[in-house]
């Protein structure tokens, strides 16, 4: 994400009626937090988990990550959500003042001093959630709004949206979700409301809950294969045989890795404990017990 964007402005300043302040010159300690917080999450977690690919082809060595990969992304994200609200928390850090070692206490205490920091109202979920999603401008024509190869429409009429010169249609913000590409919600200039359009050509039914880089996939797979010419627009009936085409290859590279990992474990014995940084070999907490899980994830695919 860039930072310094516009976007980013508007929201921090307009949404979230904030101040952007960036980190003065020469001044590398205001910013080390962040970056250690980074260094622990790769040293303790990432580097750990099967698939990895390191930080660098010498501390990956040898190491095949494309055949032990198995996590999907809602693995990960489990994962993480684990890590971040069970684990890193309650973790001792040496940096922290030895009555408040950990980041749950230290917490904790700043509750007690500083009182509880202001909450998003219940009401107000929905509005924030669309305003943190991608921004877009976009030309309302007179079939829709037009996103990559996707059309979509309101699910109410709009006729305000069409500019009574076909030649020179209206432009509208639009926020855009890439895990979901089913709905787009359209900005409207004058009740400062969000309108949501839903994907009609392929049909909203068709890409529910699908993702962007799973539409771009399929595409991708009907090119391949010679049923889609280049920019063309996929029907549902093109959709579908091409998810379709895409389970079948998946399948078969899972029994491909089985029966590679099978011959592997006739020629020798494979390590179930996952291997970890010297200064956590000993320590018997929970992020062992993270890595056997993803290990767990790892032996269901073989």
């Amino acid at each position: 994400m860039d930072l310094k964007g516009s976007n980013v402005k508007t929201l921090v300043n307009e949404v979230l009626h904030a101040e952007i302040m960036h980190r003065p010159v020469k001044t590398p300690h205001y910013g080390s937090v962040i970056e250690r917080m980074f260094g622990t999450l790769n040293t303790e977690l990432i580097h750990n988990l099967p698939g990895t690919r390191k930080s660098s082809k010498e501390d990956l060595g040898e190491y095949e990550p494309e055949k032990h990969a198995c996590l999907t992304l809602a693995d990960l994200r489990e994962i993480l959500t684990i890590y971040f609200t069970d684990v890193y928390p309650n973790e001792v850090h040496s940096g922290l003042p030895l009555d408040v070692p950990t980041p749950r206490l230290r917490y904790q205490e700043g509750l007690r001093i500083g009182g509880y920091p202001e909450w998003i109202a219940q009401d107000e979920r929905d509005y924030y959630k669309i305003e943190f999603l991608n921004t877009e401008e976009r030309k309302y024509h007179v079939d829709g709004i037009h996103l990559g190869t996707r059309i979509y429409l309101p699910t109410e009429p709009h006729p305000e949206l069409i500019s009574p010169d076909s030649r020179h249609p209206y432009t509208f913000t639009i926020k855009w979700d890439p895990d979901d590409i089913s709905r787009i919600y359209l900005h409207h200039p004058t009740t400062k409301t969000h309108i949501e359009l839903r994907c009609h050509k392929p049909s909203y039914e068709t890409v529910e809950g699908m993702n962007d880089y799973t539409y771009d996939l399929i595409r991708g797979q009907l090119k391949e294969a010679g049923l889609l010419a280049r920019g063309g627009k996929p029907t549902d009936e093109q959709i579908i045989k091409g998810r379709e085409m895409i389970e079948r290859k998946t399948q078969q590279a899972i029994k491909t890795r089985r029966a590679k990992l099978r011959a592997k474990r006739m020629g020798a014995e494979l390590t179930l404990q996952p291997k970890l940084p010297q200064s956590q070999k000993n320590e018997g907490s929970s992020i062992q017990q993270l890595l056997a899980k993803s290990k767990k994830w790892e032996q269901s695919q073989e």
